[in-house]
């Protein structure tokens, strides 16, 4: 039955539903925090397509701006529009997968690493926070880009690869990628068409380097160059192999006869580890956040699913993979969709307030987001507020107060 279902004629609708069934549960939440900055700073970017220079490292992420600002103009402030938009990010991603696995992994691999990355609850937060959705769309371009670059297409691959490098940052990270994609398909590691791809990267270098005294990311020292970035990767990888990695390569020891290796395992997890490098140098928390494990997941997901595919007892295979595809579905419904609506709570009842009240100032206490400008900016979607009347500094001693009770969250 799992083989007939990883088919090619069955896999696709078969995946959509897995996607949905993950991530429908994102559909009742508000905007969260972020999310409101870039509604306001999508408009500046229309107006003055020069803005996101003013505020970097944002002009390395103007497609999620551009979607945003789309998405607003065409379907309003309405959020479950706009999560549906970015989990069919998520589903196209997970066909691009699909479809590069398939260039140098047999059927029953690609696609069983596609499905089990579409439900795995570890890069979530790529799908289920709106302002996290470049994300997801470096990835899809990285992806196509590499789909391409197998089929020797190089202009094609280069517009992708341009269009990821103004989707996210770290999307330099292709250069590596590529590599080795060209050494799991057996084929010389570098060729002359890599060249090419030096290019759009010497010219994302030079711009970066430009605002390299303006990028917030820097300046206020979010990351930077020091030896915590090995206590990041040690956490951030155990966080993200617990506890599958261990479950699935037990199984295939008993059921498969998978003898583990010492160059085996290293090699698994430096492939895993490629995809984070641009991420390890953060300051703020031990490890990274699951948006930023988007990439790395796939490639985990290709290893579990190799390990999967070495257990011969075809009920055990059946058996692991529904296991994994309840418990993370089940995990994403319950813990992690609350802790969404807990993060989305604080704005999502700062607007419910607004919209109780007839427009006149007011002063915002308590508010438990530090940057000020996200309460301002929730009063965009209330018509007849702006900016100008809510108070987060305290400045306004005869306005009407509200607080903000972070025990009943509202």
């Amino acid at each position: 039955m799992l083989e007939r279902l990883l088919t090619r004629r069955m896999f696709l609708p078969f995946l959509a539903v897995a996607c949905i069934a993950a991530y429908l549960s994102a559909f009742n939440n508000g905007f969260i925090a972020d999310d409101y900055v870039i509604l306001e700073w999508a408009g500046k970017f229309f107006a003055h397509p020069g803005f996101l220079f003013t505020v970097p490292p944002q002009n390395f992420r103007m497609t999620s701006y551009i979607v945003f600002e789309v998405l607003k103009r065409v379907f309003g402030y309405n959020p479950v529009v706009w999560y549906a938009v970015n989990t069919t990010f998520h589903f196209i991603a997970c066909v691009l997968l699909w479809r590069l696995l398939l260039r140098f992994e047999n059927e029953f691999v690609a696609g069983l690493a596609t499905l089990l990355f579409a439900v795995f609850q570890q890069p979530q937060e790529a799908v289920m926070w709106l302002a996290a959705m470049n994300e997801t769309l470096a990835a899809i371009f990285i992806l196509a880009a590499l789909i391409l670059w197998t089929g020797n297409k190089h202009g094609w691959a280069l517009l992708c690869y341009a269009l990821a490098l103004i989707s996210k940052e770290s999307a330099p990270i292709l250069l590596l990628l590529i590599p080795l994609v060209q050494w799991r398909q057996q084929k010389p590691v570098f060729t002359r068409a890599y060249l090419l791809y030096l290019i759009p990267t010497a010219i994302f270098a030079a711009v970066f380097l430009e605002t390299w005294s303006a990028n917030s990311m820097i300046r206020y020292h979010v990351y930077a160059v020091s030896p915590n970035a090995l206590l990041v990767l040690l956490i951030s990888l155990h966080r993200l192999l617990w506890p599958w990695m261990y479950l699935f390569a037990a199984l295939a020891m008993i059921w498969g006869g998978m003898r583990p290796s010492l160059r085996g395992v290293s090699m698994a997890v430096g492939l895993i580890v490629v995809p984070m490098l641009p991420y390890l140098f953060k300051t703020y928390g031990r490890y990274l956040p699951s948006r930023q494990l988007y990439l790395a997941c796939m490639v985990f997901m290709l290893i579990v699913a190799r390990l999967i595919q070495m257990v011969k007892i075809a009920e055990v295979r059946a058996a692991a993979v529904v296991l994994f595809c309840v418990w993370n579905v089940y995990f994403m419904w319950t813990v992690k969709n609350r802790q969404f609506l807990e993060r989305a709570a604080p704005t999502t009842e700062l607007l419910r307030v607004l919209q109780a009240r007839r427009p006149t100032h007011i002063r915002i206490e308590g508010f438990p987001y530090p940057e000020p400008d996200i309460a301002k900016d929730v009063s965009f979607l209330v018509p007849g507020w702006t900016r100008e009347m809510i108070d987060t500094g305290g400045e306004c001693g005869e306005c009407a107060s509200v607080r903000w009770d972070g025990k009943t969250y509202r």
